[in-house]
């Protein structure tokens, strides 16, 4: 008799067992992902005239007010006319200066902005998720620079 009763509670564990586990949700409550933003992005200066004089100095800074993140990676879109160039930016940063020799490179080789004349330069920071195919690109910000005549 005792040994019929542990047995019938050893099916009836099981059964219960079995029971709780088939009524288990197969969907996770996982969390949704937030929209990928670059946020506002914002310039130091609006007129930009590139000095040569001071080719290291600072000519304008880039900032845009994303949270910092080493999944995203940036890019900084410079359009004048139907030229367009872009820069990529360094890993979990929201912002990047340039300098002036860096900013008339890109002005005169790749935009082929007129040396000594003031020109339109639209920009714009361009977010892509490394791990995904998440994509973002912030409002346009547009600066009037002027290039200047490269050293050497």
């Amino acid at each position: 008799m005792e040994k019929h009763q542990k047995r019938n509670i050893g099916i009836a564990a099981i059964l219960l067992l079995s029971i709780a586990i088939g009524s288990c949700s197969k969907d996770l409550d996982a969390p949704e992902p937030t929209p990928l933003t670059t946020g506002t992005l914002s310039t130091s200066k609006s007129e930009v005239v590139i000095d040569m004089t001071q080719p290291s100095d600072e000519a304008v800074k880039f900032t845009w007010s994303a949270e910092k993140n080493t999944l995203v990676a940036y890019k900084i879109i410079f359009t004048a006319g139907s030229k367009t160039d872009s820069v990529d930016v360094a890993a979990n940063t929201v912002d990047k200066g340039f300098s002036n020799t860096e900013l008339n490179d890109i002005l005169v080789d790749n935009l082929d902005l007129e040396i000594d004349k003031p020109a339109s330069v639209s920009v714009q920071v361009h977010a892509k998720v490394t791990i995904n195919d998440r994509e973002a690109s912030s409002n346009v910000v547009t600066i009037s620079a002027t290039p200047a005549m490269k050293e050497g």
